[in-house]
């Protein structure tokens, strides 16, 4: 209650909006944590097949006998600045097809850094098939990414592991979110930055992650 200075409970109908005429109320927003991330354990949302700390994708033959095939992981995946920005820029130009990711971007500079960023994090080759758009064939990469962030403009999300990485990795995450599918605008003195997605589930992640690091 700002007119009385104090703190209280009020019904959502009773909170009072700040106009010419009234001060309003202040609105205290719980800042989500999450115990520390320094590494994904792949394995803890992809079934795959553990070999001496590396993740297979997992085939049957004709007699059900399951084996690791294709490129494999380490199944432990450290979260870094770039894994972050890797991570922004999928949330927001990328998505799953049958057999790996892709992520799309029209300006060349970025399209190379996020193509540098995919050979560095994850050692298999990007190709481009399609002008302004990566690829990543691999299964194992596509289900970890859908079990992260969703599958479908309407279902990405930040998974709520991300409020537990590193502030400089959280950070790094949201410029790669911004410099996907960001705005910003000069208003009087003032940059005014914005934020563009159809999913729900996105924006309210976002404004969590922005509340965890400060802003």
């Amino acid at each position: 209650d700002r007119n009385a200075n104090r703190a209280g409970w009020k019904m959502a109908k009773d909170v009072r909006e700040c106009h010419a005429k009234s001060i309003g109320d202040y609105v205290g927003i719980p800042i989500p944590t999450y115990p520390d991330q320094t590494g994904i354990r792949i394995s803890d949302y992809v079934d795959g097949t553990i070999k001496e700390g590396k993740i297979y994708p997992t085939g049957r033959n004709q007699y059900g006998y399951s084996f690791g095939y294709g490129t494999p992981f380490d199944n432990k995946l450290p979260v870094t600045d770039e894994l972050g920005e890797f991570f922004g820029y999928y949330i927001s130009e990328g998505n799953a097809f049958h057999n790996g990711i892709i992520v799309s971007n029209t300006n060349r500079k970025r399209l190379r850094r996020m193509r540098e960023l995919a050979d560095r994090l994850f050692g298999i080759k990007t190709n481009e098939y399609v002008k302004g758009q990566i690829q990543l064939n691999s299964t194992i990469l596509r289900r970890l990414f859908i079990a992260l962030f969703g599958e479908g403009a309407l279902n990405k999300r930040i998974p709520q592991i991300a409020m537990g990485f590193p502030h400089s990795a959280k950070v790094a995450l949201i410029r790669g979110l911004f410099i996907g599918d960001g705005g910003k605008e000069r208003r009087l003195k003032y940059d005014h930055h914005s934020y563009t997605t159809r999913s729900k589930t996105l924006a309210f992640g976002l404004w969590q992650l922005l509340l965890n690091v400060g802003v």
